[in-house]
């Protein structure tokens, strides 16, 4: 739980024990007392996803571009 809050704000990527991952998410919180979820956003919305579920998290290295949408502006 430690090194998720500290992850808090950050781009991250997750896997869940069911074999699926998702990718280059916004971790908006880690959960708070008596909420063991993930706030995930994702494509546009919201995800909560139970720690329970969760088997590994990482700090996201992509370049942070999503298709479609620009990260800095135009020239």
């Amino acid at each position: 739980a430690a090194l998720t809050s500290r992850l808090e704000g950050h781009r991250v990527s997750i896997a869940l024990a069911n074999g699926s991952r998702i990718d280059d998410c916004a971790l908006i919180s880690s959960g708070r007392r008596g909420d063991d979820r993930l706030w995930l956003y994702s494509n546009g919305a919201d995800t909560f996803v139970p720690l329970a579920d969760v088997t590994d998290v990482w700090e996201s290295t992509g370049c942070g571009l999503t298709l479609g949408r620009r990260t800095s502006p135009s020239p």
